[in-house]
């Protein structure tokens, strides 16, 4: 490996242009490469792409994905990990549900089902990681913001804005939210809820009517500094007894205010060295704003222009003089700020880099005339931990520069650093790099346009430049794109996340306008983003240090595995302690020994989500008097996702009126996500012994008794009623009907009524009994302890102490008395395993039974995440086409064996 790095170095060298540049054998030079070789080899990165079917969703439908996941070097497929990680995020930054996928070479797809007990309208975050990926800054995971609105029950959007006002006693936190209908007309006289809550704390709540337009605005005065973002307003609108609609809003301030950050080119501004300082204009949001203004010196001389060109960023050019504080003055909405610019350095070095052409850099060093004494310097270019380009520089005059062509470099990010001769960095500049020799993709159709339902054979042929095939895994969605309307620029896709953001930390705006229809201008753009952004995938600090000092906390996983420790009552561990697994459902039973530390593991495991996992441990005596530990998978802070104001969006308003359309014809067939909604078996208390201490009196029979065997298994107890005659479940209520009206049910645990069923264990009950309204004439008598409507809303509990007739049914959650005791010595009880994939439904309009009589209103018109093509470097597929005349628009994004990224899109007309 050493000698292959020194060959780089050596042919790099071979292109310098200019005198000042040489190359000779150098110990700390040689030293440095050994290092930085350790390091990767030691700390080997990997990254991870999604590729989605669409942009946004709604409540009943399925996200559908593909994962890619490359070592960062070469972009190539990984071989480390086996296991991957998909967390999907809510504003709360709460992990609503985790997939947990098999990878094989590099490779998964999977699905969120996006059900109404788990999920309600909101903006969400996708989260992907592999365990080893753990080990590092988490800043460089794959992130994904989605919006997701609720097409299925709602038909309200709500626009919320804020204000924060100073006050006498703090500051006055002003909330509008206006609320209207899908054709954008508003909800009046519309009563609404609403609570502030700051993490647990609830700082207030209130109700109140929406005005003529639709609007109700909530004041409250913030006695304390809060964090933004984490202060979340929670609201429930009631349109009438049955649709209330539940949002979720992070608090962020609508004042305009504006943050100037400047970075000078190579890190500092030196005394007398003409430079570029780029800037970037933030506004409220953390998004970039257009400002414009100069830059003055301490007597008020102006010495630089400044003017926005490229979301919020920008770029000047002086002279700065050691002693001077410059300062940047802009107007915004009339008024003026001042913005310190860094101070000037007295003597140092200035790292420049210039897109000379289409196939050349410019590299210019410059230094202060004192440090004009032959000194020498080193410059090394590298990307992902693999040296690209190296040269010890002699410093014979104050500047010097050279001519570099980009073919030298892999495309991406490219990280040029300047050292002193001992190898301790001074400046640092990054470049982008568009290669043009990227991968041929035909995707072509026999015609360009189609009838309704009607057959699609799509082709694919992937090629290099010189015409060879090449063999590659793709993913390919199709969209209706009348109702998918995409923005290709807005759009996260494989070459924007691993060539981009993957390497970058904070927020990148239009992450793919980088990559669409590439010319001078956009090159120009990207540079400003290299000059603007913080790249530290990893610190020179860190390559320094000796190889023997790595310490990971987390394993490449190998296979899905259950890890933990065996520690005895005083929670130390013990050597080599026995332990067992069990798997009930399989009667699977492994056994395992403890290391030294007391550490175990089982791995190789293979079955689906929520098993029932038993694990049993004795010390090396085996005497009973060990505890397990097992480990905790979640290793990242929450994370809050912003604020997305869903009613200004047009698009996706749209988006969810036609879903709602979709959903209505699907009902009407007893159908939702294309699978067939089956009545529960219905199990009565004749054929189940009663539940040991449960409210319900003996007197009264219930209509459905769901036992503890059934619920061991489920890991949400709202699943139980969805299919339940008379029985819905939305936005996770539990409704019930009555005498041709709707409303929720009662629900009571232990006896007493509760609000809120999703915060119940299924594993810790003995049982649920459930009455439904109409199953009883003349009441229950059940007394309570405490008035109903003091927990359950609605003007049919108002007072009741004693349940009656009037209420929409009633459900009975009884804990199971023996889980509140102390579990046995030894034992531990778990629900793990890989998250089951299911095949995405697309009818095939020439088989029979598909539905002919109903409309076909999908959104999404096929999804194949596992395209494979051959040695020719070809592939097909083929679907049919739904019941609207459009546009469809077709995706393929995926990685070639060598490492070469594609993302095509092709579209067809439906007529």
């Amino acid at each position: 490996m050493k000698k292959r790095l020194l060959l780089q170095v050596f042919v790099a060298a071979a292109f310098i242009a200019l005198s000042g540049f040489l190359l000779k054998d150098d110990g700390p030079l040689n030293s440095f490469i050994e290092k930085l070789e350790q390091y990767t080899n030691r700390n080997p990165q990997e990254k991870v792409h999604l590729h989605l079917d669409k942009p946004y969703y709604s409540i009943g439908e399925d996200i559908w994905f593909s994962a890619y996941v490359v070592n960062a070097e070469e972009n190539k497929l990984s071989l480390l990990s086996k296991v991957l990680y998909v967390d999907i995020i809510d504003e709360r930054g709460k992990v609503k549900k985790t997939q947990v996928l098999p990878l094989e070479n590099g490779l998964s797809n999977g699905h969120i089902d996006l059900s109404d007990t788990t999920f309600r309208a909101g903006t969400y975050q996708l989260r992907a990681y592999t365990n080893w990926m753990r080990n590092f800054d988490d800043a460089f995971l794959f992130r994904k913001e989605i919006n997701i609105g609720d097409a299925l029950h709602d038909k309200v959007m709500v626009d919320t804005k804020f204000e924060l006002n100073p006050s006498s006693n703090g500051t006055v936190l002003k909330a509008t939210l206006s609320y209207s209908n899908f054709d954008n007309e508003p909800e009046i006289n519309k009563e609404v809820s609403y609570n502030l809550v700051y993490g647990d704390d609830k700082l207030f709540s209130g109700t109140g009517r929406t005005d003529s337009k639709g609007t109700i605005t909530v004041n409250y005065n913030l006695k304390k500094d809060y964090t933004l973002n984490k202060l979340l307003l929670n609201t429930v609108f009631n349109k009438n007894d049955v649709i209330k609609v539940t949002k979720t809003v992070a608090v962020v301030s609508q004042a305009k205010t504006i943050d100037l950050q400047f970075f000078p080119e190579g890190g500092n501004l030196v005394d007398g060295i003409r430079s570029k300082v780029a800037f970037k204009a933030i506004n409220e949001s953390g998004m970039g704003t257009a400002v414009e203004g100069y830059v003055e010196d301490n007597d008020g001389k102006k010495v630089a222009a400044i003017n926005t060109t490229h979301l919020g960023m920008g770029l000047f050019a002086f002279m700065p003089v050691a002693g001077q504080q410059y300062q940047a003055v802009i107007v915004k909405d009339g008024e003026q700020k001042r913005f310190r610019l860094p101070p000037a350095m007295a003597t140092g070095y200035v790292l420049n880099m210039n897109h000379l052409d289409d196939e050349n850099l410019l590299l210019r060093i410059n230094c202060s005339p004192a440090l004009v004494q032959d000194r020498e310097v080193v410059v090394v270019a590298q990307s992902n931990g693999m040296i690209k380009y190296t040269a010890k520089i002699k410093m014979d005059k104050e500047s010097v520069s050279s001519k570099l062509p980009k073919n030298m470099f892999s495309e991406g990010i490219v990280q040029f650093t300047l050292f002193t001769a001992n190898m301790s960095p001074m400046a640092e500049r990054l470049v982008f790099i568009h290669r043009n020799d990227s991968l041929n993709v035909k995707v072509s159709t026999p015609k360009a346009s189609y009838g309704k339902r009607e057959q699609v054979n799509l082709a694919l042929h992937v090629e290099d430049t010189q015409a060879k095939g090449e063999v590659g895994s793709f993913s390919v969605s199709v969209v209706n794109q009348d109702k998918v309307n995409q923005v290709e620029d807005n759009e996260t896709t494989i070459l924007s996340n691993l060539l981009l953001t993957s390497d970058l930390k904070g927020n990148i705006e239009k992450p793919n306008y980088y990559f669409t229809a590439i010319d001078a201008a956009k090159i120009r753009d990207l540079d400003l983003l290299m000059l603007t952004q913080g790249w530290r995938r990893f610190k020179w600090s860190d390559v320094m240090q000796p190889e023997g000092q790595a310490h990971f906390k987390f394993n490449a996983e190998s296979s899905f595995a259950i890890h933990g420790t065996i520690v005895n009552l005083s929670n130390k561990p013990i050597p080599y302690g026995k332990i067992n697994l069990f798997v009930p459902s399989t009667l699977l039973l492994i056994d395992t020994v403890a290391d030294a530390n007391g550490r175990f593991v089982f791995d190789d495991l293979v079955f689906p989500d929520s098993t029932t996992v038993i694990l049993r441990a004795k010390n090396a005596k085996d005497r009973n008097n060990a505890q397990i530990l097992i480990d905790n998978r979640v290793g990242f802070a929450s994370v809050t996702a912003p604020r997305t104001d869903d009613a200004k969006d047009a698009v996706f308003v749209s988006y969810l009126a036609a879903a709602q359309q979709r959903f209505g014809e699907m009902g009407k067939y007893g159908l939702i996500n294309g699978r067939i909604l089956l009545k529960p078996v219905e199990i009565k208390t004749s054929r189940n012994p009663p539940i040991y201490k449960s409210a319900l009196p003996t007197i009264s029979p219930p209509d459905y008794t769901i036992t503890p065997d059934k619920l061991q298994s489920s890991t949400n107890v709202l699943n139980f009623f969805t299919g339940m005659a008379g029985i819905t479940v939305r936005s996770n209520i539990i409704y019930g009907r009555r005498k041709g009206t709707e409303g929720p049910m009662l629900l009571l645990l232990d006896g007493r009524p509760i609000k809120d069923a999703t915060m119940i264990d299924p594993s810790t009950l003995a049982g649920i009994q459930i009455i439904r309204a109409g199953a009883y004439s003349s009441g229950i008598g059940l007394n309570l302890q405490e008035p109903i409507d003091a927990v359950v809303d609605g003007p049919q509990y108002k007072g009741l102490t004693n349940i009656m007739s009037s209420a929409y049914g009633i459900v009975f959650f009884t804990t199971d008395w023996r889980a509140k005791a102390k579990p046995a010595l030894g034992l531990s009880r778990l629900k793990t395993g890989y998250t089951l994939t299911k095949e995405f439904y697309a009818p095939a309009y020439d088989v029979p039974g598909q539905h002919r009589e109903m409309a076909d209103l999908r959104s999404t018109i096929y999804w194949k995440p596992d395209l494979i093509t051959d040695e020719k470097g070809n592939a097909s597929l083929k679907f049919f086409t739904a019941d609207e005349a459009g546009k469809y628009l077709v995706t393929l994004e995926g990685v070639a064996l060598n490492g070469q990224l594609v993302r095509k899109r092709y579209s067809l007309t439906v007529k």
